[in-house]
């Protein structure tokens, strides 16, 4: 498996882009600017280690080839390339098949739509036209048919009833008919609820908002994770999913918010799931053992 990647590719494997991406970097504490690459000053790089922590922290899949150990290049034959483009072949059309599904249920959720305008809404004061969604679709399904071969949305969209169905009228007299056309481009305007009068009685002060003191025998997860130089986010992700055990509630730290602490067991979780880390700094109270 690679042991960097640039940043272009990063945040093309991520499914973001360049400013989400570098804000992604900063929250778990890389800078930008120092991920260069010493031979290549131009090019700047984060680690396989990282990418996988901002996956994990933004909910992001990884292609299976970033774990696959790097094997020695086998001479290329037209027997590798073949079973190569085949390999790359099934995973477009498995793509196709995943859009052509998408598009079906759109047309389903459409023509539902266009049924409930019919038989509960006889009396709209206009025509509501879906041409331009009507237009997307079809091409869409066109382009899956050209590229794949089939596509269930298309055969759907072939039938006359879908295609007559996609424009849904209601009567409207010959003066609103001739406005049609502004009228269904309009934008609704929503109206703003009346508001309430304030009660009088002076221009009064709000008093500042009081947290909670942290209770005796917690300490912040941020700042455990901090003194034993681990990301935050990577601590509390381990605590919600139960490895660490976690106290939540709502304190004010040093004019601070915050909502995750941990007990005596919390700690003594925390060393157990981290102290193998590369990164991982000991403090002198570790390995932070309970007392029976």
């Amino acid at each position: 498996m690679p042991d960097t990647f640039k940043f272009k590719e990063s945040y093309a494997l991520l499914a973001t882009n360049a400013k989400t991406f570098n804000g992604w970097l900063r929250k778990v504490g890389i800078d930008p600017d120092q991920q260069v690459n010493l031979v290549d000053p131009r090019e700047k790089y984060i680690t396989n280690e990282q990418l996988h922590l901002l996956a994990e922290l933004h909910g992001r899949s990884l292609p299976d080839w970033v774990d696959q150990e790097t094997e020695q290049q086998e001479p290329m034959t037209l027997d590798n390339l073949a079973e190569r483009f085949a390999a790359y072949q099934q995973q477009v059309l498995q793509r196709f098949d995943q859009v052509d599904r998408v598009l079906l249920q759109m047309l389903l959720q459409l023509q539902e739509m266009m049924s409930k305008l019919q038989t509960q809404e006889p009396s709209l004061p206009q025509t509501v036209h879906f041409d331009q969604l009507k237009q997307s679709l079809l091409q869409i399904s066109t382009s899956l048919q050209q590229m794949n071969g089939h596509s269930k949305s298309g055969q759907l969209l072939q039938q006359p009833e879908v295609l007559e169905s996609v424009s849904v009228s209601a009567p409207v007299d010959e003066r609103q008919e001739s406005d049609h056309t502004a009228i269904a481009q309009a934008k609704p305007v929503q109206q703003k609820a009346p508001t309430k009068p304030k009660p009088s009685g002076g221009n009064k002060k709000k008093k500042p908002a009081r947290g909670k003191k942290l209770p005796a025998g917690l300490i912040l997860l941020r700042d455990f994770a901090n003194q034993h130089g681990i990301v935050t986010e990577r601590a509390s992700a381990a605590g919600r999913s139960g490895k660490i055990h976690l106290t939540q509630g709502k304190w004010l730290v040093n004019s601070r918010w915050a909502s995750e602490a941990i007990d005596a067991q919390g700690q003594h979780d925390f060393y157990e799931v981290f102290h193998e880390r590369e990164d991982f700094t000991a403090c002198p109270q570790c390995p932070h053992s309970l007392i029976s």
